[in-house]
């Protein structure tokens, strides 16, 4: 059985069952594990710099907002892939995986 038929134009023969619920996993840990991260990378650059000189809060600063955009982006990958799926008139956009569960 293959886990993604790449000819198929709804959820069902786009990507196996077992395949979505794997990815709907990966999603909802990465949701928790995501800011978490951030906060706690983020914290102990700042103690860093704290003790250190103004570069060191200027390089945490600008890690923070690096940070800040990949989580950003992370979280838009469903719509965005509901955009690109919707652009090739596949109807189901992310066939149920989303970050809202």
């Amino acid at each position: 059985m293959e886990l993604i038929n790449f000819l198929a134009t709804d959820c069902r023969g786009l990507i196996d069952g077992a395949l979505r619920a794997a990815i709907q996993m990966f999603f909802n840990i990465f949701q928790i594990i995501v800011p978490v991260l951030i906060l706690v990378l983020s914290a102990v650059d700042f103690l860093v710099a704290i003790a250190g000189n103004e570069e060191n809060m200027k390089k945490a600063g600008s890690k923070l907002t690096k940070r800040l955009l990949l989580a950003v982006l992370f979280f838009l990958i469903p719509s965005v892939l509901d955009l690109l799926l919707s652009w090739v008139d596949i109807t189901a956009g992310t066939c149920g995986i989303s970050n809202m569960r």
